[in-house]
């Protein structure tokens, strides 16, 4: 279903034609206490169709629909800081569903504030902070990351990947709250509807923006890459980072998305913040810039629309070859790179503990 033929249908919600169950269910929106809300109260009010859609569809994630019931439930610490989270990620109706909450937190009750908020993301240049909503890009590389992110070339897809992935993860760091990540993996999500139309790209709306946070359908939070026109949608998976203080990996998406959360600190005084560093700073110390190792993308299934077998494609970026990194199919990968002579006997043994004979 189309955005016109959403709005279409919340136009015959709002008038009756059709019950507001009925019109969740036709949305494929689940139906709890803030989609019911939504559908109830927040049509009929004075706001854009397009604004009710969106809140609606972002509602429908699992990992916010679990943090709004936490705080009906009451089961989470600081349903302040978790409300003003929601805020941060655009829910513009939150307040309206939990007026009293709200009101307690504009007069800062320390009673409802706890260790979950999430400060103004930010972007970082030569020391100096600009507030730009939710943009993540920043400085001298990023400015070179920037214009290869919106290229979008006809041809070659694979080798501009390569080259996004290896700034990404070799030349800018991620600061989130009080701790600073490497992206450790990534994988390439691509659709531009003509000349590389991968099946297995969401297609979220905020896929169609560039240079911002989105959390996709399994609760993992892409670094967008999209353009609105043409429609070209676009996300780069982050699906693994290392925590640049207590050299910790971090892997699988729900797990990295909550390892973001649960590192912001604390967060009633602080101001804390979301910030791409470059790497020439303290972060870095340490820590081998290498070739990004390629292999296919995890968890797909093979869809009868693939017919250019993007399933098989290496769209997915690896670095810190190492026994700590433990990323998916790690035995499968490194066996497969020893035998075309990539890694050493030495890096191999540290890994399987044994020097395969043959694949």
């Amino acid at each position: 279903m189309n955005r016109e033929e959403k709005i279409e249908l919340l136009l015959k919600c709002r008038s009756g034609e059709i019950e507001g169950e009925d019109f969740l269910n036709q949305l494929q929106i689940p139906i709890y206490g803030y989609t019911k809300f939504l559908c109830y109260e927040i049509l009929y009010w004075e706001n854009p169709e397009e604004e009710i859609i969106k809140e609606m569809e972002r509602a429908s994630e699992p990992f916010f629909q679990k943090m709004i019931e936490d705080i009906e439930n009451g089961t989470v610490i600081g349903q302040g800081n978790t409300l003003e989270l929601l805020k941060q990620f655009g829910f513009q109706f939150a307040d309206a569903y939990f007026p009293e909450l709200a009101e307690k937190v504009k007069a800062k009750d320390p009673s409802v504030f706890g260790s979950v908020k999430m400060g103004p993301i930010v972007l970082m240049q030569n020391e100096t902070e600009m507030n730009i909503s939710n943009h993540i890009l920043s400085p001298s590389n990023l400015e070179e990351f920037r214009t290869s992110l919106n290229s979008h070339p006809k041809e070659n897809h694979e080798l501009w990947f390569d080259g996004l992935a290896n700034c990404l993860m070799n030349h800018l760091v991620l600061k989130f709250g009080r701790s600073v990540y490497r992206i450790t993996e990534c994988e390439f999500y691509y659709d531009d509807g003509d000349s590389h139309s991968d099946p297995y790209v969401h297609g979220g709306d905020q896929q169609l923006t560039s240079g911002e946070f989105y959390l996709n359908k399994v609760s993992g939070i892409d670094l967008t890459f999209g353009s609105d026109i043409p429609k070209i949608y676009g996300g780069i998976l982050i699906r693994g980072v290392k925590n640049l203080k207590t050299k910790e990996f971090t892997n699988q998406v729900t797990k990295v998305t909550k390892k973001f959360i649960d590192g912001m600190g604390e967060v009633i005084f602080d101001d804390i913040k979301i910030k791409f560093y470059d790497v020439q700073n303290e972060y870095y110390v340490n820590n081998k810039k290498t070739v990004p190792i390629k292999s296919t993308r995890i968890g797909l299934s093979k869809k009868d629309s693939d017919v250019d077998d993007f399933i098989n494609r290496h769209y997915r970026y690896m670095v810190e070859l190492c026994n700590e990194h433990k990323f998916a199919d790690r035995f499968k990968i490194v066996k497969r790179l020893f035998f075309k002579g990539e890694v050493s006997e030495k890096t191999v043994k540290e890994i399987l503990n044994y020097i395969p004979k043959s694949e």
